[in-house]
């Protein structure tokens, strides 16, 4: 399986969860947990609190934040509704001069949401983005082509 050793960021969107035994060998290998709006979720289901939570917060309940409080987890609310709530995450990292960053659910009911995920990765060159999407590693290359592994659930 290619799963690089580290990244600079494991970033959780608020699409179909990936399995959790996944989830959790993805964060022991990342620098930076963030969690995209709802996607906080999966992080407080297996008790990891993330390193930053951002989005425009129409996905998180009352005690999702008062959770997210509790852990003292930055929070950058960004209300903007002209950018998806992955983009705007994507653009903080590449601020940052992230290179590598793995990603969770960009799927889910709205395959518009999984066609923007992947539209994203070559709108922000610069990151080697590593999708994770039910059982497989999308890894977006250059051009106009993708590569598509199977993969095991660690």
């Amino acid at each position: 399986m290619i799963i690089k050793d580290s990244y600079d960021a494991l970033i959780v969107a608020n699409g179909a969860p990936p399995s959790e035994k996944l989830f959790i060998e993805l964060a022991s290998r990342s620098k930076n947990l963030i969690a995209v709006d709802g996607g906080l979720k999966v992080f407080r289901r297996a008790g990891i609190t993330p390193s930053l939570l951002i989005g425009d917060l129409d996905s998180v309940s009352p005690d999702d934040i008062s959770w997210i409080r509790r852990r003292k987890t930055k929070t950058l609310p960004r209300r903007s509704q002209n950018a998806t709530d992955l983009e705007k995450t994507l653009l903080y990292c590449r601020l940052r001069k992230w290179k590598s960053v793995a990603v969770f659910s960009i799927n889910g009911d709205r395959p518009d949401h999984y066609l923007n995920g992947l539209d994203l990765a070559f709108k922000f060159r610069g990151l080697s983005l590593h999708y994770f999407v039910d059982g497989m590693l999308l890894i977006p290359m250059s051009g106009k082509k993708s590569l598509t592994l199977d993969t095991d659930d660690v």
